[in-house]
């Protein structure tokens, strides 16, 4: 997955923030682009870590994320819209709000 503005410069572009909830586990909150693969069971993604004292870290952390919970259903992961993209035609993007992830 990647930020909706994309580009090359991954520290800057990075605006999905990771609130820590308990042990390793995050909470997740931005707007992403499945880009490949969005049948796949898992994925992983990078966010900004939100530290204690409210302060965001300047560099992006790795998260994997479990696409779909044991039920089948989408893991908190919320499909906004389709976009319309020359050579892959349906990359979908999906809002991270109060998701459960893990750190790596």
């Amino acid at each position: 997955m990647t930020e909706i503005l994309g580009g090359s410069d991954v520290r800057a572009s990075t605006q999905t923030i990771a609130k820590h909830i308990e042990d390793n586990k995050y909470s997740l909150h931005g707007l992403k682009w499945f880009t490949s693969a969005i049948d796949s069971d898992i994925t992983f993604t990078l966010a900004k870590i939100e530290n204690a004292d409210g302060k965001i870290d300047d560099a992006p952390t790795l998260f994997f994320i479990k696409i779909r919970n044991e039920n089948g259903s989408l893991n908190k992961i919320n499909p906004i819209r389709l976009k319309d993209k020359m050579g892959t035609r349906q990359v979908i993007i999906v809002l991270f709000k109060q998701s459960k992830f893990t750190n790596i």
